[in-house]
């Protein structure tokens, strides 16, 4: 009996370490492998993407100080240029001569800079669905005050036109007094007007001869 203990000890004893080497030889393996892997490539830093709304209003700034023949020089350098930054320059640019139509061309070149799949797009397409309701309502308003000021012209120019009728009429008239002041110049004066030639006065009567005395005194 003490024999057999012994032996199933032992067997005990044998898987036990059996199973230790087996595990060693698993970490062994696993190490191994760790330090043959190549280590993997660290991540290239991600670029900074530059502040469209510190750019826009550096370059708002920059406009102002232009004159209208540089600025005519940067719209040229822009529409040379490609890229969703160049779109939102010239977008910048044309929004502030404050015309309707440059303010309709700058909010095409805002949906160009939305619409963009260049590299460079994203960093400003934020910036661009911010202006484009501000440019939007701006442009209403301006055509609203446009087709204010057209029919206040319109309705100006008719009044205008009226006056201009009233004068031609009132000309006329004063035509026509002056052409009958001067047919009434021109007519003969009436004879009642002028003064009688001076006629001869009456014929002296002659005195009565005197009669003689015997007619004077009846016959006694």
């Amino acid at each position: 009996m003490k024999s057999v203990c012994r032996a199933g000890k032992c067997l005990r004893l044998g898987v036990k370490s059996a199973l230790l080497l087996l595990v060693c030889a698993v970490l062994a393996a696993g190490l191994s492998a760790c330090v043959a892997r190549p280590l993997a490539a660290a991540p290239e830093p991600v670029k900074a993407k530059p502040d469209a709304v510190q750019h826009a209003s550096d370059y708002q700034a920059w406009l102002q100080t232009q004159t209208p023949e540089a600025l005519a020089a940067e719209l040229a350098r822009l529409d040379a240029t490609s890229s969703a930054r160049a779109a939102m320059e010239k977008a910048l640019l044309l929004a502030r001569r404050h015309a309707p139509a440059d303010l309709a061309a700058a909010l095409a070149q805002l949906d160009a800079v939305l619409l963009a799949t260049m590299e460079d797009a994203p960093p400003w397409q934020p910036l661009a669905r911010l202006l484009q309701p501000v440019w939007q309502a701006d442009l209403q308003e301006q055509k609203r005050l446009q087709e204010q000021l057209e029919k206040q012209a319109s309705q100006l120019r008719d009044s205008q036109r009226k006056v201009d009728q009233l004068n031609e009429k009132v000309e006329q008239l004063d035509h026509k007094l002056e052409a009958l002041k001067s047919i009434e110049l021109n007519l003969p004066k009436p004879a009642g007007n002028t003064p009688p030639a001076s006629l001869p006065g009456p014929a002296a009567v002659p005195a009565p001869a005197s009669l003689p005395a015997a007619s004077r005194s009846p016959a006694s």
